[in-house]
């Protein structure tokens, strides 16, 4: 949590809906706002057409392809993203392929936790 009480907000985009459940819980338990989790690319455009999140996590392939073009407009707003995905970082290619991070399932609590500190981290120099 910030000095002034605002819990940043991290994306999730994961279609397992177990997977999704224990991503969520693990950032709301560091003191997170999750925003989803979503299952494709159309729902999290649209949330990303309303909203701008602090970081993000990606599953690599989600319900409706990759993940792409969350990537392309997450760079777009200038969002931090990690991908925690079964696939390997080598068949990515584009903007998924320029996460900060890409963490491998099964994935520790600790990996994520620190994947994402990572980016928020990478934010406030920017800031």
């Amino acid at each position: 949590m910030s000095e002034t009480g605002v819990r940043a907000s991290i994306l999730v985009v994961e279609d397992e809906i177990l997977v999704s459940g224990l991503i969520a819980d693990i950032l709301t338990d560091s003191g997170l706002r999750v925003a989803g989790p979503f299952r494709s690319n159309l729902e999290s455009l649209r949330f990303l057409d309303q909203d701008r999140p602090d970081a993000a996590v990606l599953d690599f392939n989600i319900a409706d392809g990759n993940s792409g073009p969350i990537a392309e407009r997450l760079q777009e707003l200038g969002v931090p993203f990690i991908v925690a995905s079964a696939f390997p970082r080598e068949i990515a290619s584009g903007p998924v392929a320029s996460a900060l991070r890409w963490i491998s399932k099964p994935f520790s609590e600790a990996a994520l936790t620190e994947g994402v500190c990572a980016c928020l981290f990478s934010v406030s120099f920017k800031s």
